[in-house]
């Protein structure tokens, strides 16, 4: 893994998660225990809002636990310790997220 070059917070507010998923991907998170559902759910959240928003960045892949455990507690999660993935470029990331 190369250096974080930049680090910034998100906050993710997803009333509505499976609203703007593909519905095989919804397929796939419904086979998923809850607390690994809201994990991956909120990551790729986390990873539309940063391709969606007018950076640089590009995102692939996001990590909630790289270097430190989410807390999770019911439907939110704060991943203080995360990191994402840009053109071959490892960022890192802390957001919370509520589904």
């Amino acid at each position: 893994m190369r250096a974080l070059a930049c680090a910034f917070t998100i906050a993710i507010m997803a009333a509505c998660p499976t609203q703007a998923m593909d519905r095989s991907l919804v397929r796939q998170f419904e086979k998923l225990d809850p607390q690994t559902r809201l994990e991956q759910r909120c990551d790729t959240e986390a990873m539309e809002r940063i391709g969606a928003d007018k950076n640089r960045f590009k995102p692939d892949k996001v990590i909630a636990y790289t270097f430190a455990d989410p807390v999770m507690k019911g439907d939110k999660m704060k991943a203080t310790g995360a990191v994402f993935r840009s053109k071959g470029d490892w960022y890192k990331l802390a957001f919370r997220c509520k589904t």
